[in-house]
């Protein structure tokens, strides 16, 4: 983990680590395997649209239905008083937290702490280099939770990307020791099938369990293998988060993962659409549960929504 402190301590690290990883896309890109990028490792890709597409936004923007570029609206309720540009965590921009007088920004490339105290002058507290898609973020008392949902080299924040057909390759969650706001410590790593999308928390006094959401399965990939038709539940002790592991994996279509396996490799099973080169995947995410009794409910595509006693 690489914690940006100093400023010019910062810069110089995140542009030797930018060499490195220009130096590590030049050598995959020579060999026969091919890492899927993180959206923060380089630069997005464009994608085409259509006449029809544009023609459509450009007269639903001559209507008042949708902004055009770079206009802001907001309903009258809603004032905006004040901007943060990215400072040193050049990825794309994943979640928010928020904890008393402080804000977590999850990033591509890492995390970044805000003291929000005053609404009108953030001020950044800490910028936390962990690279690792999509870095959803949730905080729930000392400890934050990010999501890894892209085939990395290891579990560590020094981690490059990595093909998923390497069976080595690691996905799953990370957890932070967030007690000193301004020196978050990376206290636990829980590789978890598929990784982690995004999840939900389900904080108790003494444990923080962790429901995680995670898709796209393929037999090609070692730690993610059809049918993915569940979530996986992580324990973090709250005295003892280096302990973190999974504890359960709860399967939302228990009867599509009975038939999965008599499903021909270019239709979909009944659950959702799958991508091409993908086999069975429930397309969800955990929404949120209920204590008492211990249900979780989780937004599925096409409409379902599932649920799972925890």
């Amino acid at each position: 983990m690489i914690l940006l402190n100093d400023l010019r301590t910062r810069r110089r690290r995140l542009g030797v680590a930018a060499a490195a990883a220009g130096l590590l896309a030049t050598l995959v890109t020579a060999g026969p395997a091919a890492a899927i990028p993180d959206p923060g490792d380089g630069p997005a890709a464009s994608k085409e649209v259509s006449g029809s597409a544009k023609a459509e936004a450009r007269e639903a923007i001559r209507n008042g239905e949708i902004p055009g570029q770079d206009e802001i609206v907001h309903t009258d309720n809603i004032e905006h008083v004040a901007n943060i540009p990215k400072d040193l965590l050049p990825g794309t921009n994943s979640d928010l937290a928020f904890q008393g007088k402080y804000a977590f920004a999850g990033n591509y490339d890492g995390f970044r702490i805000f003291d929000i105290s005053n609404p009108r002058a953030p001020k950044t507290v800490a910028q936390v280099l962990c690279p690792g898609s999509q870095n959803d973020i949730s905080v729930s008392g000392d400890l934050l939770f990010l999501s890894t949902d892209s085939s990395r080299s290891d579990s560590s924040c020094n981690s490059t990307t990595q093909p998923a057909t390497e069976k080595s390759s690691w996905e799953g969650m990370k957890v932070f020791d967030i007690s000193d706001k301004r020196n978050p410590r990376y206290v636990a790593a829980v590789e978890t099938a598929c990784g982690s999308h995004t999840h939900t928390l389900v904080p108790e006094r003494r444990n923080v369990y962790i429901y995680v959401s995670s898709y796209s399965p393929n037999a090609a990939y070692p730690d993610c293998q059809p049918p993915h038709d569940g979530i996986s539940v992580i324990k973090v002790p709250r005295k003892a988060p280096e302990k973190a592991a999974v504890v359960g994996f709860p399967v939302l279509f228990p009867v599509r993962a009975r038939t999965a396996a008599e499903t021909p490799a270019d239709r979909p099973t009944p659950a959702c659409p799958r991508p091409p080169a993908a086999t069975t995947s429930p397309c969800c995410r955990p929404r949120t549960w209920r204590p008492a009794p211990a249900w979780a409910t989780a937004s599925c595509s096409p409409s379902r929504t599932p649920s799972a006693r925890a």
